[in-house]
């Protein structure tokens, strides 16, 4: 096509210089008038056609995406990258126990600083298991999430919403086409914001891929920050985008049933709406799902909260600390109350 343009190009140059009585077999303004119009369709076909293929590369993501959202990294890709925190941390554990049980045995005579002593020794514990286990928990927990997502989007016929999307994104394409025939530019608009939705889209579900990658290899390091009080709350954080970003999935399957019911269900219920308007608007719930599914899920921050309350003064440190202390309180010394009776008794 853009050699063909060329030559027609060249052809009304040729024409333009001959002018009206330059010769040839045609003569006069129509011919160069024709030629332009040919110029002129061929670069609106051009533009179709670019456009096109951008078209339907991003359309492609609704073919791919069941298995995108039910996707997670594969546990043995990340298990490499786990072991070399694990490993830079394990030592560090070790060591710490190590040096906590010689202060217990040997260092402390306070009955508080020992009682510290031995929370922070069952505290580097656990820590030290669960950094050891983190490769288990993450495979845990991709398990979970995408049984989850797989057992959802079989509830109902997913197609239904798939080609609801398909059908809004042709509107936005069709428009786009039909505009750009009538004017050269017509349409621009409209194909920039059916390509920015769909890109949209691809983004986010390969985000969420990622994401869900990176936060399982630093799994390790975010058990070490919410272990110690200084680092705690950056550890609460992490540990909420962890279980954020990798359930997230289950949000996508749900408003894949929403939305395939509702394309079921509603043009019965309401027959005045208009099938595209109901198209559009699945493309939009869908593209915000994974921004309601993270303003929702902030109950986790209070749920995370309430176990540090919890945690923060645990039963077995406080049963220590009082049988340890029970011993060096004073004797209680009870006094004789005497009651005197009314003045008017």
């Amino acid at each position: 096509m853009i050699v063909v343009m060329v030559i027609i190009e060249f052809t009304i140059s040729v024409f333009g210089d001959s002018g009206p009585s330059g010769g040839g077999f045609i003569s006069g303004g129509i011919a160069p008038v024709a030629l332009d119009e040919i110029v002129k369709l061929g670069r609106k076909g051009v533009i179709i056609w670019s456009a096109l293929l951008i078209h339907k590369f991003y359309m492609s993501v609704f073919d791919n995406m069941p298995s995108i959202i039910s996707a997670n990294p594969p546990i043995w890709s990340i298990k490499h990258f786990m072991g070399f925190f694990i490993n830079l941390l394990q030592p560090f554990y070790t060591l710490a126990i190590i040096l906590t049980g010689f202060y217990i045995i040997f260092v402390s005579q306070s009955p508080k600083n020992r009682a510290k002593a031995k929370f922070w020794f069952g505290k580097l514990i656990i820590g030290l298991v669960l950094i050891s286990i983190s490769p288990l928990i993450v495979k845990l927990m991709f398990y979970i999430s995408g049984t989850l997502t797989k057992q959802i989007m079989n509830l109902a016929d997913i197609d239904l919403a798939l080609g609801s999307f398909k059908a809004g994104m042709g509107k936005f394409w069709s428009m786009f086409k039909w505009l750009t025939i009538i004017h050269r530019y017509g349409g621009m608009d409209i194909f920039l914001f059916d390509t920015s939705l769909l890109m949209m889209l691809y983004i986010i579900l390969v985000i969420r891929y990622i994401m869900v990658g990176i936060l399982a290899v630093l799994l390790p390091v975010t058990i070490l920050l919410y272990s110690w009080d200084i680092t705690r709350h950056m550890g609460k954080t992490i540990i909420e985008q962890t279980i954020i970003w990798t359930f997230m999935q289950i949000g996508w399957a749900v408003g894949l049933i929403v939305v395939s019911i509702s394309i079921a269900t509603l043009p019965s219920v309401a027959e005045q709406i208009p099938e595209q308007y109901i198209y559009i608007t699945s493309i939009v719930f869908i593209i915000a799902s994974p921004f309601m599914i993270l303003g929702v899920m902030n109950w986790l921050g209070f749920g995370i909260l309430t176990f540090e309350i919890v945690q923060a003064a645990p039963l077995s440190t406080g049963a220590v600390v009082f049988g340890e202390t029970a011993m060096e309180r004073e004797a209680f010394v009870e006094e004789e109350v005497v009651i005197k009776p009314p003045e008017n008794y």
